[in-house]
């Protein structure tokens, strides 16, 4: 095998992408039904622990407290009772306007719950996402950081559904897109560059629909459920902290940031948050470089999307859903412009890496995802300079 092979890809087509996906497809099938049977605790060999049981925790004592959700004893008593965990616990670190969603899941035993909510998700995710890239529906159906969060039974796959939902909208309706936008409060650590990327563009009437919708999700929480519940959901705040800084049951091979990867190789926190600092600003100054130029609006978005992952130091495996946004755009700009060396085996890294990202750190002892993100960030820049129109056109890029 010559190095062209690699270089150049050219055995991977838009036939060969989608036979795998299939091929993906299939094998999804037991991939996804026997860890929701070891979860729902059917199968011998002790219950594992997944993210959805934080939430259906949340919103069974929700019912009883709202404020109760944040409260740890509260959690640890009740989930040792629902789901034997015998004193670990996963809390629920979600901001208030989330348990609105969450709560009616309660209402519903785990073993349907759970699987409801992955639904669920994935058909926001699905209903958005195919749009970003028509020839490529089924390697966007099959993406799999999707499988992570499923099996999780997390949140990154209704996160891309409705940031792929806004950037659809920006177009032709913003002020709808800002709504939108704003309902991504539930995961604000992945929220940050959306008004730097907003004001940098001149979407001032997207801005004002997200601050709004924001706005008005946080007042309705506060009217409904009680200022005790946001001080509740503020002190729970530490834990997440702690998270962060010990790693804790985390394990800083899931960790998917750069101060994760810094973390896991012994570096002090001190220069691993620094490194990450520096990394956050360049990835906020060149989003909001993108979003200045002439650049269309799946540019943008893919922009975005990447330096979102960049931003910020709380990333997890699961929430490289995300990253469909700019695999679509590097796949559409292959297939109209032809691909460069190297790019297509960039698209397979990034598409297939998520699956195995943190038993590849555990392996290697370091966090090699951090730089395929990095490396796709540039790439989107770097094209972004050469091919810019004059400032201030948007053209849409989505079909």
């Amino acid at each position: 095998m010559n190095l062209d092979f690699v270089r150049h890809a050219r055995w991977l087509d838009r036939e060969r992408a989608v036979g795998y996906a299939k091929i993906l497809a299939l094998a999804y099938v037991p991939l996804l039904v026997i860890p929701y049977l070891y979860a729902i605790g059917t199968q011998p060999g002790g219950r594992p622990s997944v993210d959805f049981m934080s939430f259906w925790s949340a919103g069974s004592l929700f019912w009883r407290d709202p404020a109760s959700a944040y409260d740890a004893a509260a959690q640890i008593a009740f989930q040792a009772e629902a789901f034997q965990s015998h004193g670990r616990y996963l809390p629920f670190l979600y901001p208030p306007p989330f348990l609105a969603l969450v709560a009616p899941l309660a209402l519903i035993p785990f073993t349907v719950a759970y699987p409801t909510w992955v639904a669920a998700t994935y058909a926001v995710y699905l209903a958005s996402a195919r749009r970003l890239l028509r020839a490529g529906a089924w390697p966007i159906a099959v993406f799999p950081a999707l499988y992570v969060n499923a099996v999780q039974g997390q949140t990154a796959a209704l996160f891309a559904g409705l940031f792929v939902a806004a950037g659809l909208l920006m177009a032709r309706r913003p002020f709808v897109a800002g709504l939108v936008f704003g309902c991504l409060i539930f995961k604000p650590q992945l929220g940050l560059l959306i008004p730097i990327a907003l004001i940098a563009g001149g979407f001032w009437r997207t801005l004002l629909g997200a601050a709004l919708s924001s706005l008005a999700l946080l007042l309705l929480a506060l009217i409904a459920f009680g200022p005790e519940t946001y001080a509740a959901f503020v002190g729970a705040g530490s834990t997440s902290l702690g998270l962060l800084q010990e790693g804790s049951s985390l394990g800083w091979a899931k960790v998917q940031s750069l101060y994760g990867a810094l973390r896991q190789i012994g570096a002090p926190p001190w220069a691993a948050i620094g490194l990450q600092g520096l990394l956050s600003l360049a990835a906020a100054g060149g989003v909001a470089w993108v979003w200045r130029s002439g650049a269309d609006m799946l540019t943008r978005m893919a922009a975005l999307a990447t330096g979102a992952l960049l931003a910020t130091p709380y990333v997890l495996d699961y929430d490289f859903v995300l990253l469909i946004v700019p695999l679509c755009w590097l796949a559409r700009r292959g297939i109209e412009s032809g691909f460069r060396p190297w790019e297509k085996l960039l698209l397979l890294a990034v598409y297939v890496t998520p699956l195995i990202c943190r038993q590849a750190a555990l392996a290697l002892g370091f966090n090699l995802m951090p730089l395929l993100v990095v490396g796709l960030f540039v790439l989107i820049g770097s094209t972004t300079l050469r091919g810019a129109a004059p400032a201030g056109e948007v053209r849409s890029a989505v079909r």
